[in-house]
């Protein structure tokens, strides 16, 4: 059900780390603090589209800000005591892939919004919906142009992604069945 992508990310720094509290929640809050880095980048990018109203957009600007810094929400939660596996490769890659969709009139920005898409899916199942819309929005981005480029990139960089997942189904059997298997009414 769930790939461990971050184990991969935490395995070179267990040796050096401190065997305590702080050492199993350093890395998670790493992550947390590069979700509010990403958010902030989105919220960046969505504000030079903005209005030339420069009064509200301005305005705007630091709420939007101070709403995704105090309290932190996405930091707080990686550095709970008890946290499920996959969701914190899920927010980072989701919000990766929603970053690159913003970007997405190049090939480049699709196949990495493919591909940030592809490992949040691969980390959990739940990640489906934003893979899914950051797919339409960055192959539906320049106004037609490039279109079926725009999809065959993004479209490459997903299954680059979903390679961990379906490495794990090919490999160790009934891999993901509980989620993907069905148990009948009767039983």
């Amino acid at each position: 059900y769930r790939f461990p992508l971050e184990s991969y990310v935490i395995a070179p720094f267990v040796a050096l780390l401190p065997r305590t509290e702080f050492g199993a929640r350093l890395i998670p809050c790493l992550f947390g603090l590069l979700d509010v880095v990403l958010l902030l980048l989105i919220l960046r990018k969505m504000l030079q589209s903005a209005d030339d109203d420069r009064r509200h957009v301005h305005w705007g600007r630091y709420c939007a800000a101070l709403l995704i810094l105090f309290p932190s929400a996405y930091l707080l939660m990686q550095q709970s005591a008890y946290r499920i596996t996959g969701y914190t490769a899920m927010t980072t890659c989701g919000l990766l892939a929603i970053l690159a969709a913003l970007h997405g009139q190049r090939l480049r920005w699709s196949f990495a919004c493919g591909l940030a898409g592809g490992l949040a899916v691969s980390s959990t199942m739940l990640a489906m919906p934003v893979t899914v819309v950051t797919g339409i929005y960055t192959t539906l981005a320049g106004n037609g142009r490039r279109l079926i480029g725009r999809l065959s990139a993004w479209l490459a960089g997903l299954g680059l992604g979903l390679l961990p997942f379906l490495i794990a189904k090919w490999l160790i059997p009934g891999a993901h069945k509980a989620v993907a298997g069905y148990v009948g009414w009767n039983k």
